[in-house]
């Protein structure tokens, strides 16, 4: 077996399907499976529930597959100083271990065990129920604004996974932590208007996301009652499903409100950063307290001190205080591109809901503190 490749083209290629190899429990997960054909090389990593496969351009000779620790393979790749080196992976894997060189400005030899292939995981049949195309730019931005918020409590699975609601010619993207709720909406290709829901684990569409490019080029998608499948370039993602109903989420954002409060967003950020220096994980409230034309910012904590801020705000309605989690507050202005942002709200201790000025496709609900 003989596979050849530039070090920056093997790299991206191991570094794009990493997140997937496992952690260890099982060796045979910890590895990446190498399958040399016609020309290209295909690399996989699988953990059993996240699957990534690469394919990369290459002279091959002689193709066999086999399977090489991932972590091994990518810190030596890492390291070959020439981004033009070549690389060669050259021996017989049927006797435990092949050959790496590095041929370059830095030039390097190594060996590296093998395990076989027939050992690794092999890849589960689907069947791809719901296909469609989306711009790779709309759906990375759309899953980065949804991902952030998803749950880590294990205890509740349905609450670590964000939600892919399928409607006409339309992909809502949801998720929720039980405190806050994203909703994103992103515009697709298909040839048959289906609708459903599906429930992707967080991880998996936090990966997808990241490997997602800002082009315009379309990513196709296909969903079915087990799996995801994205194709994102020369990188496919397939991803099982979590077994579990999303929570209604459409109950929770209110149907009306009782007034809207405009800010520059770029000052209530700054307004947040800065009073957040006087709150911690066991308090992070500030408290916003809106006017007609201004809105102040207070903090106060026993250990850190006290702190007040003043931003500008366009408002009709009467004074109120609301307490929130700083860091939600945050999370959820970060996510909205406008220069201004709408703050919905029905009193202090009800939902309030951001957005900008006259988008659609994205907004974010934040409970306020209890007192």
């Amino acid at each position: 077996m003989k596979a050849q490749f530039t070090k920056s083209n093997l790299l991206t290629a191991l570094q794009n399907v990493r997140a997937a190899v496992g952690d260890g429990t099982l060796p045979i997960l910890s590895h990446v499976l190498i399958t040399p054909k016609n020309g290209e090389t295909k690399i996989t990593a699988t953990d059993l529930d996240l699957r990534a496969t690469t394919t990369l351009k290459g002279g091959v000779e002689d193709p066999t597959a086999f399977t090489v620790h991932a972590d091994t393979l990518l810190g030596l790749v890492s390291r070959v100083a020439d981004p033009e080196a070549t690389i060669t992976i050259t021996g017989k894997p049927s006797e435990g271990r092949v050959a790496f060189l590095a041929n370059g400005s830095q030039k390097f030899r190594g060996a590296l065990p093998v395990l076989a292939a027939a050992d690794f995981p092999k890849e589960a049949k689907t069947r791809d129920d719901y296909t469609f195309k989306a711009k790779s730019c709309e759906l990375k931005n759309a899953l980065r604004k949804v991902v952030g918020i998803v749950s880590r409590e294990d205890g509740r699975r349905y609450l670590t996974g964000v939600l892919f609601e399928l409607s006409e010619k339309t992909l809502t993207l949801v998720s929720t932590d039980s405190h806050r709720l994203a909703v994103s909406k992103v515009s697709i290709e298909t040839d048959e208007e289906k609708s459903g829901e599906f429930l992707v684990p967080g991880r998996a569409a936090d990966t997808i996301s990241r490997a997602l490019s800002t082009g315009d080029e379309a990513v196709d998608i296909s969903l079915d009652a087990k799996f995801v499948a994205v194709d994102a370039g020369n990188t496919a993602y397939r991803s099982n499903l979590i077994a579990e109903k999303f929570p209604a989420y459409k109950n929770i954002i209110p149907k009306n409100f009782e007034s809207d409060v405009t800010f520059n967003r770029a000052e209530l950020i700054q307004a947040l950063r800065v009073t957040g220096v006087f709150t911690d994980a066991n308090n992070p409230r500030v408290t916003l307290t809106i006017d007609k034309e201004t809105a102040k910012l207070t903090t106060e904590n026993a250990d850190k001190g006290e702190g007040e801020a003043t931003v500008s705000s366009e408002y009709a309605g009467a004074s109120v205080a609301i307490a929130f989690n700083v860091a939600y507050m945050l999370d959820a202005l970060s996510n909205i591109d406008t220069d201004k942002v709408v703050m919905r709200i029905n009193g202090p201790k009800n939902p309030c809901l951001f957005k900008s000025p006259n988008g659609s496709n994205y907004i974010h609900i934040v409970m306020p503190m209890r007192a």
